[in-house]
């Protein structure tokens, strides 16, 4: 990710955005091709609503289908007062994994529509959220060790299949 985002230099190989090799570009021309959400997403207080959708004018529609992607729906049905609920200042009324799902809705809201055949390169721990990628690369020691679809991977065997098992466990 530190080399996607132009963080860091490959060390071989190469990377490409757009088919622009990463050290051929310039930071601006890069970042307006990507959206970062950290596990630490900022959250203002407010409610949560007011969070995902800072003063910009989204549909309903769109906004309910980020907060299902990301998983907030579960947050947000035990919360009394739901997307009207106040997070706090600095959303400390939220655990740290709500308000990664909050930043996540948050971009995935304002992204939705642009998504259409764009690539989205996914990091994560948990591998709930990886279940509808169409690749999924597996990797230790920053190398891939396993890659293919979600339902390829959890039947083969490998180090995917234990990873889920793990997570999956009641």
């Amino acid at each position: 990710m530190r080399i996607l985002l132009g963080l860091l230099k490959a060390q071989g190989g190469s990377v490409t955005v757009n088919g622009v090799a990463i050290g051929d570009t310039d930071l601006e021309s890069l970042y307006a091709c990507i959206t970062l959400v950290s596990q630490d997403s900022p959250v203002f207080d407010g409610t949560v609503r007011e969070n995902l959708v800072p003063g910009v004018g989204t549909e309903e529609e769109q906004l309910h289908h980020a907060i299902r992607v990301a998983h907030l729906d579960t947050v947000l049905s035990r919360l009394e007062l739901g997307l009207d609920t106040p997070v706090g200042e600095r959303g400390l009324r939220m655990s740290a994994g709500e308000r990664q799902r909050i930043g996540l809705a948050r971009a995935l809201a304002g992204l939705l529509r642009e998504l259409q055949g764009r690539s989205v390169l996914l990091v994560a721990h948990r591998l709930q959220p990886v279940r509808a990628s169409d690749t999924v690369c597996v990797m230790e020691d920053g190398a891939v060790v396993e890659a293919g679809p979600f339902a390829t991977l959890v039947a083969a065997g490998g180090r995917f299949q234990r990873l889920w098992m793990e997570q999956t466990r009641a």
